[in-house]
């Protein structure tokens, strides 16, 4: 499938994209931290390809909470998203 291939590398780039957080333990994870990470990531790359990474790191974040119950909180849904950008034409 064309988006397993898709996020098998955006798994492979967690560490590289999040960095000393990569590290970290996941009850560390807090909304301030995540708000850190967007801003230099915005630097970095696109909205688009913000609002992506996001996406997948909350339902990461959702199934580790729901599934696993190793967490109570998802602090990927308590900070907004960047605008996305107009659609091509």
């Amino acid at each position: 499938m064309k988006s397993a291939r898709l996020i098998i590398q955006m798994l492979k780039s967690l560490k590289k994209n999040w960095w000393k957080l990569a590290d970290e333990s996941i009850h560390a994870l807090t909304p301030a931290l995540v708000k850190q990470w967007r801003v230099k990531r915005l630097k970095q790359v696109k909205g688009a390809t913000v609002i992506r990474e996001m996406t997948m790191y909350s339902s990461i974040s959702e199934f580790v909470r729901k599934e696993l119950f190793l967490t109570k909180e998802n602090p990927f849904k308590e900070i907004s998203k960047p605008t996305a950008p107009p659609p091509r034409n």
